[in-house]
Protein backbone atom coordinates (compact mmCIF):
# COMPACT_ATOMS: atom_id res chain seq x y z
CA UNK A 1 0.00 0.00 0.00
CA UNK A 2 1.37 3.28 -1.16
CA UNK A 3 1.89 5.39 2.07
CA UNK A 4 0.41 8.90 1.58
CA UNK A 5 1.48 10.81 4.71
CA UNK A 6 -1.04 13.97 5.64
CA UNK A 7 -3.89 12.72 3.73
CA UNK A 8 -6.66 12.33 5.83
CA UNK A 9 -7.09 8.95 7.33
CA UNK A 10 -11.01 9.09 6.94
CA UNK A 11 -11.03 9.36 3.03
CA UNK A 12 -9.90 6.98 0.65
CA UNK A 13 -6.56 7.29 -1.62
CA UNK A 14 -8.12 6.61 -4.97
CA UNK A 15 -11.42 7.04 -6.22
CA UNK A 16 -12.40 4.37 -8.89
CA UNK A 17 -15.10 5.04 -11.55
CA UNK A 18 -16.97 2.73 -12.89
CA UNK A 19 -19.73 4.00 -15.14
CA UNK A 20 -21.87 1.02 -16.02
CA UNK A 21 -25.33 -0.41 -18.68
CA UNK A 22 -26.28 -3.68 -19.21
CA UNK A 23 -22.97 -5.56 -18.24
CA UNK A 24 -24.50 -7.81 -15.71
CA UNK A 25 -22.11 -10.94 -17.70
CA UNK A 26 -19.32 -8.47 -17.21
CA UNK A 27 -19.33 -5.97 -14.26
CA UNK A 28 -18.81 -8.95 -11.03
CA UNK A 29 -15.73 -9.71 -12.47
CA UNK A 30 -14.53 -6.01 -13.51
CA UNK A 31 -15.86 -5.36 -9.35
CA UNK A 32 -13.60 -8.16 -7.75
CA UNK A 33 -10.74 -6.77 -9.82
CA UNK A 34 -10.93 -3.32 -8.12
CA UNK A 35 -11.61 -5.19 -4.58
CA UNK A 36 -9.05 -7.61 -5.07
CA UNK A 37 -5.91 -4.72 -5.45
CA UNK A 38 -3.06 -4.65 -3.01
CA UNK A 39 -3.72 -0.52 -2.56
CA UNK A 40 -7.12 -1.45 -0.75
CA UNK A 41 -7.49 2.42 0.79
CA UNK A 42 -10.06 3.50 -2.14
CA UNK A 43 -13.53 3.62 -2.94
CA UNK A 44 -15.60 2.43 -6.31
CA UNK A 45 -17.83 4.19 -7.82
CA UNK A 46 -20.24 2.61 -9.68
CA UNK A 47 -22.74 4.81 -12.32
CA UNK A 48 -25.45 3.00 -13.67
CA UNK A 49 -27.59 4.01 -16.39
CA UNK A 50 -30.74 1.84 -15.76
CA UNK A 51 -29.74 -1.35 -16.37
CA UNK A 52 -31.96 -3.75 -17.63
CA UNK A 53 -30.67 -7.37 -17.24
CA UNK A 54 -29.78 -7.81 -13.34
CA UNK A 55 -26.45 -5.71 -13.35
CA UNK A 56 -28.13 -3.29 -10.03
CA UNK A 57 -28.45 -7.12 -8.30
CA UNK A 58 -25.12 -7.78 -9.67
CA UNK A 59 -23.67 -4.86 -7.96
CA UNK A 60 -25.63 -5.11 -5.02
CA UNK A 61 -24.54 -8.83 -3.99
CA UNK A 62 -21.17 -7.36 -3.02
CA UNK A 63 -21.36 -6.42 0.35
CA UNK A 64 -17.89 -4.78 0.37
CA UNK A 65 -18.73 -1.11 2.08
CA UNK A 66 -16.11 0.48 -0.55
CA UNK A 67 -18.65 -0.22 -3.29
CA UNK A 68 -20.97 2.65 -3.58
CA UNK A 69 -23.65 1.96 -6.31
CA UNK A 70 -25.96 5.21 -8.35
CA UNK A 71 -28.66 5.20 -10.99
CA UNK A 72 -28.04 7.95 -13.56
CA UNK A 73 -30.33 8.59 -17.05
CA UNK A 74 -27.41 10.07 -18.92
CA UNK A 75 -29.06 9.84 -21.96
CA UNK A 76 -26.07 8.35 -23.75
CA UNK A 77 -23.82 10.34 -22.80
CA UNK A 78 -21.42 8.20 -21.09
CA UNK A 79 -18.99 11.43 -20.18
CA UNK A 80 -21.90 12.58 -17.77
CA UNK A 81 -21.79 8.97 -15.86
CA UNK A 82 -18.51 9.92 -15.34
CA UNK A 83 -18.52 13.27 -14.28
CA UNK A 84 -20.99 12.58 -11.82
CA UNK A 85 -19.22 10.21 -9.98
CA UNK A 86 -15.87 12.54 -10.63
CA UNK A 87 -17.83 15.13 -8.68
CA UNK A 88 -18.68 12.45 -5.83
CA UNK A 89 -15.29 11.05 -5.74
CA UNK A 90 -13.27 11.89 -2.16
CA UNK A 91 -9.97 10.18 -3.66
CA UNK A 92 -6.66 12.21 -3.72
CA UNK A 93 -6.27 9.99 -7.12
CA UNK A 94 -8.84 8.83 -9.72
CA UNK A 95 -8.85 5.65 -11.65
CA UNK A 96 -11.16 4.76 -14.10
CA UNK A 97 -12.26 1.72 -14.98
CA UNK A 98 -15.56 0.21 -17.81
CA UNK A 99 -17.43 -2.31 -16.48
CA UNK A 100 -16.55 -5.04 -19.30
CA UNK A 101 -12.82 -4.59 -18.40
CA UNK A 102 -10.86 -5.32 -15.09
CA UNK A 103 -7.13 -5.07 -13.67
CA UNK A 104 -4.37 -7.43 -12.41
CA UNK A 105 -4.17 -6.88 -8.51
CA UNK A 106 -0.86 -5.16 -8.52
CA UNK A 107 -2.52 -2.35 -11.00
CA UNK A 108 -3.21 0.82 -8.75
CA UNK A 109 0.21 -0.28 -6.42
CA UNK A 110 2.50 -0.19 -9.38
CA UNK A 111 0.90 3.18 -10.69
CA UNK A 112 0.97 5.57 -7.51
CA UNK A 113 4.29 5.00 -7.28
CA UNK A 114 5.32 7.11 -10.41
CA UNK A 115 3.28 10.04 -9.09
CA UNK A 116 6.09 10.98 -7.25
CA UNK A 117 7.40 12.54 -9.86
CA UNK A 118 5.51 16.14 -9.72
CA UNK A 119 5.17 16.75 -13.63
CA UNK A 120 3.40 13.55 -14.02
CA UNK A 121 -0.29 14.26 -13.84
CA UNK A 122 -1.63 11.05 -15.08
CA UNK A 123 -0.07 7.23 -15.76
CA UNK A 124 -1.51 5.01 -17.96
CA UNK A 125 -0.60 1.09 -18.91
CA UNK A 126 -0.83 -1.46 -21.78
CA UNK A 127 -3.57 -3.93 -22.08
CA UNK A 128 -4.06 -7.46 -22.50
CA UNK A 129 -7.12 -8.02 -25.25
CA UNK A 130 -9.31 -10.22 -24.45
CA UNK A 131 -12.57 -10.98 -26.61
CA UNK A 132 -12.61 -10.29 -30.96
CA UNK A 133 -9.76 -9.19 -30.56
CA UNK A 134 -8.90 -9.00 -34.62
CA UNK A 135 -11.06 -5.48 -34.28
CA UNK A 136 -8.41 -3.78 -32.07
CA UNK A 137 -5.01 -3.90 -31.59
CA UNK A 138 -2.12 -2.77 -29.35
CA UNK A 139 -1.62 0.74 -29.99
CA UNK A 140 1.75 1.20 -27.69
CA UNK A 141 5.21 1.06 -29.24
CA UNK A 142 7.56 0.56 -26.91
CA UNK A 143 11.89 0.93 -26.97
CA UNK A 144 12.71 -2.65 -25.72
CA UNK A 145 15.05 -0.91 -22.73
CA UNK A 146 12.07 1.12 -21.17
CA UNK A 147 9.55 0.41 -18.69
CA UNK A 148 7.69 3.74 -19.71
CA UNK A 149 7.50 6.37 -22.23
CA UNK A 150 6.17 10.06 -21.43
CA UNK A 151 3.16 11.39 -23.62
CA UNK A 152 2.43 15.15 -24.27
CA UNK A 153 0.26 17.30 -25.99
CA UNK A 154 1.63 16.80 -29.76
CA UNK A 155 2.11 13.23 -29.13
CA UNK A 156 -1.47 12.63 -28.15
CA UNK A 157 -2.80 14.50 -31.15
CA UNK A 158 -1.19 12.63 -33.48
CA UNK A 159 -2.03 9.29 -31.69
CA UNK A 160 -4.38 8.49 -28.72
CA UNK A 161 -2.01 5.69 -26.66
CA UNK A 162 -4.53 6.39 -23.79
CA UNK A 163 -6.82 3.66 -22.78
CA UNK A 164 -9.38 4.81 -20.35
CA UNK A 165 -9.28 1.73 -17.96
CA UNK A 166 -6.06 2.06 -17.73
CA UNK A 167 -5.75 5.60 -16.63
CA UNK A 168 -5.15 7.26 -13.02
CA UNK A 169 -4.91 10.72 -12.50
CA UNK A 170 -4.56 13.39 -9.90
CA UNK A 171 -7.84 14.88 -8.79
CA UNK A 172 -6.28 18.10 -8.06
CA UNK A 173 -4.94 18.15 -12.06
CA UNK A 174 -8.63 16.71 -13.20
CA UNK A 175 -9.82 19.62 -11.21
CA UNK A 176 -8.20 22.17 -13.46
CA UNK A 177 -9.80 20.48 -16.63
CA UNK A 178 -13.62 20.72 -17.60
CA UNK A 179 -13.83 16.94 -16.81
CA UNK A 180 -15.52 14.68 -19.50
CA UNK A 181 -17.13 16.72 -22.61
CA UNK A 182 -20.92 16.48 -22.28
CA UNK A 183 -21.26 17.38 -25.57
CA UNK A 184 -22.99 15.07 -27.80
CA UNK A 185 -20.30 15.75 -31.11
CA UNK A 186 -17.62 14.59 -28.77
CA UNK A 187 -19.08 11.25 -28.21
CA UNK A 188 -16.44 8.33 -27.92
CA UNK A 189 -13.42 10.69 -27.90
CA UNK A 190 -14.52 12.44 -24.34
CA UNK A 191 -11.32 10.69 -22.99
CA UNK A 192 -8.80 11.66 -25.96
CA UNK A 193 -10.62 15.50 -25.10
CA UNK A 194 -9.48 15.25 -21.21
CA UNK A 195 -6.03 14.06 -21.76
CA UNK A 196 -5.02 16.84 -23.66
CA UNK A 197 -6.33 19.15 -21.12
CA UNK A 198 -4.63 16.98 -18.87
CA UNK A 199 -0.81 17.29 -21.33
CA UNK A 200 -1.60 21.23 -21.50
CA UNK A 201 -1.04 20.71 -17.61
CA UNK A 202 2.06 17.80 -17.41
CA UNK A 203 3.05 14.39 -18.61
CA UNK A 204 0.77 11.23 -18.95
CA UNK A 205 3.30 8.55 -18.28
CA UNK A 206 2.52 5.21 -20.00
CA UNK A 207 3.86 2.11 -18.65
CA UNK A 208 5.05 -0.70 -20.37
CA UNK A 209 2.91 -2.91 -18.20
CA UNK A 210 -0.09 -5.01 -19.23
CA UNK A 211 -2.22 -4.17 -15.97
CA UNK A 212 -5.35 -4.19 -17.61
CA UNK A 213 -7.76 -6.68 -19.34
CA UNK A 214 -9.31 -4.88 -22.10
CA UNK A 215 -12.22 -6.43 -23.68
CA UNK A 216 -12.78 -5.38 -27.44
CA UNK A 217 -16.01 -6.15 -29.47
CA UNK A 218 -16.94 -6.05 -33.15
CA UNK A 219 -19.25 -3.01 -31.97
CA UNK A 220 -16.34 -1.08 -31.36
CA UNK A 221 -14.28 -1.69 -34.40
CA UNK A 222 -17.19 -0.33 -36.16
CA UNK A 223 -17.28 2.64 -34.08
CA UNK A 224 -14.13 3.71 -35.05
CA UNK A 225 -15.78 5.74 -38.20
CA UNK A 226 -17.64 7.87 -35.40
CA UNK A 227 -14.69 7.98 -33.30
CA UNK A 228 -12.69 9.35 -35.98
CA UNK A 229 -14.99 12.00 -37.69
CA UNK A 230 -15.72 13.52 -33.94
CA UNK A 231 -11.80 13.76 -34.09
CA UNK A 232 -11.67 16.09 -36.63
CA UNK A 233 -14.09 17.98 -34.53
CA UNK A 234 -11.76 18.13 -31.71
CA UNK A 235 -8.89 19.30 -34.09
CA UNK A 236 -10.72 22.35 -35.62
CA UNK A 237 -11.48 23.41 -31.80
CA UNK A 238 -8.00 23.27 -30.97
CA UNK A 239 -6.65 24.83 -34.00
CA UNK A 240 -9.35 27.50 -33.53
CA UNK A 241 -8.59 28.06 -30.07
CA UNK A 242 -5.31 29.10 -31.06
CA UNK A 243 -3.49 26.49 -29.02
CA UNK A 244 -2.19 24.30 -31.99
CA UNK A 245 -0.43 25.98 -34.71
CA UNK A 246 -1.67 25.65 -38.11
CA UNK A 247 1.60 23.94 -38.77
CA UNK A 248 1.14 21.48 -36.17
CA UNK A 249 -2.28 20.52 -37.96
CA UNK A 250 -2.24 18.55 -41.03
CA UNK A 251 -0.39 16.03 -40.21
CA UNK A 252 -2.52 14.49 -37.15
CA UNK A 253 -5.67 15.48 -39.56
CA UNK A 254 -4.14 12.84 -41.95
CA UNK A 255 -3.95 10.04 -39.02
CA UNK A 256 -7.56 10.72 -38.28
CA UNK A 257 -8.07 10.53 -42.29
CA UNK A 258 -6.27 7.24 -42.08
CA UNK A 259 -8.65 5.78 -39.15
CA UNK A 260 -11.59 6.63 -40.47
CA UNK A 261 -10.65 5.64 -44.42
CA UNK A 262 -9.88 2.06 -41.87
CA UNK A 263 -13.32 2.47 -40.57
CA UNK A 264 -15.15 2.32 -43.38
CA UNK A 265 -13.23 -0.48 -45.45
CA UNK A 266 -15.30 -2.86 -44.89
CA UNK A 267 -18.51 -1.23 -44.84
CA UNK A 268 -18.30 1.64 -47.57
CA UNK A 269 -15.15 1.19 -50.44
CA UNK A 270 -16.07 4.05 -52.10
CA UNK A 271 -16.40 6.79 -48.72
CA UNK A 272 -13.28 4.84 -47.62
CA UNK A 273 -10.87 5.50 -50.34
CA UNK A 274 -12.03 8.95 -50.73
CA UNK A 275 -10.02 9.15 -47.44
CA UNK A 276 -7.10 7.40 -48.70
CA UNK A 277 -6.61 9.34 -51.54
CA UNK A 278 -6.92 12.31 -49.26
CA UNK A 279 -3.95 11.08 -47.52
CA UNK A 280 -1.93 9.65 -50.39
CA UNK A 281 -2.35 13.91 -51.94
CA UNK A 282 -1.99 15.51 -48.97
CA UNK A 283 0.29 13.72 -46.42
CA UNK A 284 4.35 13.89 -46.09
CA UNK A 285 5.02 11.01 -43.58
CA UNK A 286 6.33 8.64 -45.85
CA UNK A 287 4.60 5.54 -43.26
CA UNK A 288 0.85 7.62 -43.64
CA UNK A 289 1.11 7.32 -47.76
CA UNK A 290 2.04 3.77 -47.26
CA UNK A 291 -0.74 2.94 -45.72
CA UNK A 292 -3.35 4.82 -47.48
CA UNK A 293 -1.86 3.29 -51.03
CA UNK A 294 -2.33 -0.26 -49.56
CA UNK A 295 -5.86 0.84 -47.91
CA UNK A 296 -6.89 1.86 -51.79
CA UNK A 297 -6.17 -0.42 -53.43
CA UNK A 298 -7.48 -2.85 -50.91
CA UNK A 299 -10.77 -1.01 -51.77
CA UNK A 300 -10.68 -1.98 -55.35
CA UNK A 301 -10.44 -5.63 -54.31
CA UNK A 302 -13.92 -7.68 -53.99
CA UNK A 303 -14.88 -7.65 -50.41
CA UNK A 304 -14.09 -11.53 -49.53
CA UNK A 305 -10.71 -11.00 -50.61
CA UNK A 306 -10.64 -7.72 -48.85
CA UNK A 307 -11.78 -9.04 -45.72
CA UNK A 308 -9.22 -12.06 -46.16
CA UNK A 309 -6.12 -9.85 -46.57
CA UNK A 310 -7.28 -7.52 -43.84
CA UNK A 311 -7.70 -10.41 -41.45
CA UNK A 312 -4.31 -11.75 -42.70
CA UNK A 313 -2.49 -8.13 -42.06
CA UNK A 314 -3.85 -8.38 -38.79
CA UNK A 315 -2.28 -11.46 -37.71
CA UNK A 316 1.51 -10.58 -38.77
CA UNK A 317 3.84 -9.92 -36.09
CA UNK A 318 5.66 -6.55 -35.04
CA UNK A 319 3.18 -5.42 -37.98
CA UNK A 320 4.10 -1.53 -37.35
CA UNK A 321 3.60 -0.31 -40.66
CA UNK A 322 0.35 -1.12 -40.82
CA UNK A 323 -0.68 0.02 -37.27
CA UNK A 324 -3.65 2.10 -37.23
CA UNK A 325 -4.45 2.16 -40.95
Amino acid sequence: MLVDEGYPGNSPLVSVIMPTYNQAGFIAKAIDSVLRQTESNLELIIIDNFSDDGTKEVVLSHRDPRVQYFSFKNKGIIAASRNVAIRRARGKYIAFLDSDDYWDPEKLTQQLIYFRNDDVVAVSSRATLFGEKIYYRDQTNFDAKKEFFDIGYEELLNDNQVITSSVVVRAASLSKTQLFNENPDFICIEDWDLWLQLTKLGKIRILRQKLVHYFVSRKRGEAYSLVAENMTKLMARERDSGFLAEAYYREPVYSIFLTIARSYIEYDAKKSQKYYWSVLKGATNVNKKLKALVGFLLCCMPLGLRQKLLYGLYQIEHAFVWRKW
